[in-house]
């Protein structure tokens, strides 16, 4: 151990700029290391957000009876990834939507 220890010594001695750059050259691949891990967890947890923000709009036939709609919002609500369904009418439908998101209300305006 000692021995370790007195040849770095007498190596910083001998070459204190080669030394020196070895040791920045060790910091930064741990600087490279830990920003991979930081953008690695951030992707992570934006997905995880993103994903618990999607809808999926579905359009019904003008001719679906009671019984379709009903069979189909109980079909929709049995998926496990489905937390919530939302049936409106075609006249609702010409309102936009009924979140009331600034994004989702800039993005229905230009489709119109």
């Amino acid at each position: 151990m000692f021995y370790t220890i007195r040849e770095t010594l007498i190596a910083f001695k001998r070459a204190p700029l080669l030394t020196g750059l070895s040791a920045a050259m060790v910091g930064l691949a741990l600087l490279v290391v830990g920003l991979f891990g930081l953008a690695t967890y951030n992707v992570r947890v934006y997905m995880e957000t993103l994903e618990e923000r999607v809808e999926v709009v579905a359009y019904l036939r003008d001719d679906a009876t009671t019984e379709d709609i009903v069979n189909i919002e109980r079909a929709l609500t049995a998926l496990p990834e489905v937390h919530r369904e939302d049936f409106r009418e075609r006249r609702e439908r010409s309102r936009g939507p009924i979140v009331n998101c600034p994004s989702s209300v800039r993005s229905s305006r230009s489709l119109r």
